[in-house]
């Protein structure tokens, strides 16, 4: 494989991508950020697999609240980029980054201020085919969108809002929204949903919710995702989740360190079922040294062989800090790959944190990149040969959740 960061220069002060998707004309779609300079707006772009890209949508001036209006910024696309089949995406906003001028953003300190404060969660609907804007609008108030997903079939968005995590369903017809209530302290930074559009997210202590689209109730499974045996399950919330090639189970990953990756299947019975994969990081016994950004997985996808691929964070080794590796797990025999840390030979530099990943072709998978200024994605290809083909016709497939 070969590994190009792209840094996206046209963009000089975003600095973290927290969501990318694929669209079906082949492209990525990528939600650029700033959550840490004052006064930007995040700006969704394009990149093609040829690695040419454009700017398509700066978030605050599509929505209304350009970034230097003196609130708090419409600074993110967190988690929240979902393309259809028919070529229209969904963006939603997060907060974080302060108003111009400011050095910081609190959104508890500065709740309600009628002159600094987040406006709320704006979403914009755009038409990839055509290249133009369908519409804008307010998600809710004061709060950011954590995390989307997409119900085609009802044409509902789930999301979860940041700071009060509340648990939210959008209809896009009626452009209406239903407020289902607080889920805990801490937010997911996933929905996911099944092919009937029931949506799935996590407690903080890893416990499943559903919300039930034909009932339109949100409920408590008496499922829980593992964790390793030194933690207590606290904070085991869903960081990132992929759907198989059997679209009634997905794989995910908490936000926690030294996560353990887990497969669930929402077709066995009332509840599903959930299988412990291990951790991505063998072998640990939990004396060592050990935090979120320092042994990060993300980035989960299934390639074109049916193998689950996730990036790493793996710990400094002489030389080098904390760097991103590749595995590939075989799901029917448990085998484990590791594919080597992604690293640039043109820059000599190494890829710290991968957030998303995607595929835009049977060769290209894209990762968003977090921990660059300018920030970027990391273009890794697979050469004729490197990888099994399944020939499946409708691959690369589309992610409905951000």
């Amino acid at each position: 494989m070969r590994v190009q960061i792209v840094d996206f220069t046209e963009l000089p002060v975003h600095d973290t991508t927290w969501a990318i998707n694929a669209g079906p004309d082949g492209c990525a779609y990528v939600g650029a950020c700033c959550e840490h300079l004052g006064g930007v707006a995040a700006v969704v772009v394009r990149y093609r697999p040829d690695g040419t890209r454009e700017p398509l949508i700066d978030m605050g001036e599509a929505t209304g609240q350009p970034a230097d209006n003196g609130r708090a910024t419409q600074c993110k696309v967190h988690d929240a980029l979902i393309c259809d089949a028919d070529g229209v995406m969904y963006a939603g906003t997060h907060l974080s980054g302060p108003p111009l001028g400011h050095v910081v953003y609190n959104p508890w300190g500065n709740w309600g201020d009628p002159h600094v404060s987040f406006a709320g969660a704006t979403l914009a609907v755009w038409d990839c085919r055509r290249d133009e804007m369908v519409r804008t609008e307010l998600l809710y108030p004061q709060e950011g969108c954590r995390c989307l997903a997409l119900d085609a079939h009802r044409r509902r968005l789930y999301s979860c809002t940041y700071p009060l995590n509340h648990f939210h369903v959008w209809d896009l017809d009626a452009r209406e929204d239903t407020d289902y209530g607080r889920i805990g302290a801490i937010n997911p930074q996933t929905i996911w949903v099944d092919p009937a559009g029931n949506g799935y997210t996590c407690d903080d202590h890893g416990r499943v919710l559903r919300f039930d689209a034909d009932r339109n109730r949100l409920e408590e499974l008496d499922r829980f995702v593992p964790h390793p045996p030194f933690q207590n399950g606290w904070h085991n919330i869903t960081y990132d989740v992929v759907a198989c090639p059997d679209p009634t189970k997905v794989v995910g990953v908490a936000w926690n360190a030294h996560p353990h990756l887990w497969l669930f299947d929402m077709s066995d019975g009332e509840q599903g079922r959930m299988t412990d994969l291990g951790p991505v990081h063998q072998g640990l016994t939990g004396h060592e040294p050990s935090e979120v950004n320092g042994s990060h997985v993300g980035g989960l996808t299934f390639g074109p062989d049916d193998r689950l691929y996730c990036c790493a964070q793996h710990p400094p080794e002489e030389g080098r800090g904390i760097v991103t590796q590749l595995h590939q797990l075989d799901l029917d025999t448990g085998e484990w790959a590791d594919l080597g840390p992604l690293y640039d030979p043109g820059l000599d530099q190494y890829v710290w944190y991968i957030s998303r990943a995607v595929w835009i072709s049977r060769r290209d998978l894209i990762g968003a990149v977090v921990g660059r200024t300018p920030t970027g994605i990391a273009h890794i290809r697979f050469d004729d040969g490197e990888l099994a083909d399944r020939g499946d016709p409708n691959y690369p497939r589309l992610r409905m959740w951000g």
